[in-house]
């Protein structure tokens, strides 16, 4: 059933969405008409415009991740990240005394078996289902939409590689690392936005310790106050400003011990709350502090 799904996600170039009548130049690139914008930096590619912002993913990376967690479930940390591990498939790492078994046999597996479409378009509907998860779950205030397409360009095989779009609505307002500048917002307001942070950070605890105790895949990036923006959707009629999550990244992980990386974040973006906005909660960072030093101490056995 999997199988059938992909490749027929594969087969439609796109999902259909609403957004697609907003953005002719990204829907051309997907019919093959129009070449997509200039690399904005190595990971991805990038478009804005006023009613959405969108960063097109290499899957690659993710998809080595994917393969590494299913094939090897109960190895929990790597020193190479899977980038390295693409790009490191060498004789010379392979007789590097200080790599790990596991990691030559790693290195060894995608040598000999590259990364397949299939894998990229799998590792691309995971992604999307844990944001749809932290959306409907968790309450998280992403509105972003995921699709799955095939490249504009060939590969050396001659093959249009998959890729993630990820569309992201726009939001007019403030960055809410910005907002610590107190002439920006009253303090009600700001009051306001960091009470609804402190929510968010009470979620992603429930999410967080949930993905370690049941040892599922989970989003990564999704914690910092930089990435969340308060204001209102530009292509909304809405009257009143709300939070939203604009920053949205590809990175997810299966490792319990990355979790406690997860922790530290939201211990010291909740330093950041009572520092930019006056709001704490001490019950919250006691839980988040005791997990923490949990995981270290399961990890270090």
């Amino acid at each position: 059933m999997i199988k059938k799904s992909l490749r027929l996600i594969l087969e439609n170039k796109y999902q259909q969405l609403d957004a697609m009548e907003h953005l002719p130049h990204f829907k051309q690139a997907f019919d093959g008409e129009a070449p997509f914008p200039k690399k904005k930096d190595r990971l991805h590619r990038f478009e804005e415009t006023e009613d959405f912002i969108v960063r097109r993913f290499d899957l690659e990376e993710v998809a080595a991740e994917f393969r590494i967690q299913k094939l090897h479930p109960h190895l929990e940390q790597l020193e190479l990240t899977p980038r390295e591990l693409i790009e490191y498939g060498n004789d010379l790492a392979l007789e590097d005394e200080d790599m790990r078994e596991e990691e030559k046999a790693i290195i060894q597996d995608i040598r000999n078996r590259p990364i397949t479409d299939a894998e990229k378009v799998e590792a691309g509907v995971l992604v999307k289902g844990l944001y749809d998860e932290l959306v409907e779950k968790y309450n998280m205030p992403i509105h972003a939409q995921f699709v799955i397409g095939r490249s504009e360009e060939t590969s050396e095989k001659g093959s249009k590689q998959p890729h993630l779009d990820i569309l992201v609505d726009s939001i007019d307002g403030e960055n809410l690392d910005t907002l610590k500048d107190r002439s920006l917002v009253s303090e009600s307001t700001r009051e306001q936005i960091g009470n609804t942070m402190l929510d968010i950070y009470r979620s992603l605890f429930d999410y967080y310790k949930k993905k370690y105790e049941d040892g599922e895949w989970y989003a990564l990036d999704v914690i910092n106050l930089r990435q969340y923006v308060y204001g209102k959707r530009h292509r909304t009629t809405e009257m009143s400003e709300d939070i939203y999550m604009v920053d949205v990244d590809i990175e997810i992980s299966k490792s319990r011990h990355s979790i406690r990386f997860a922790m530290e974040h939201i211990n010291k973006n909740l330093d950041l709350l009572k520092e930019y906005y006056g709001v704490e909660d001490n019950e919250l960072k006691k839980r988040v502090t005791e997990f923490q030093r949990e995981v270290m101490q399961a990890y270090l056995g």
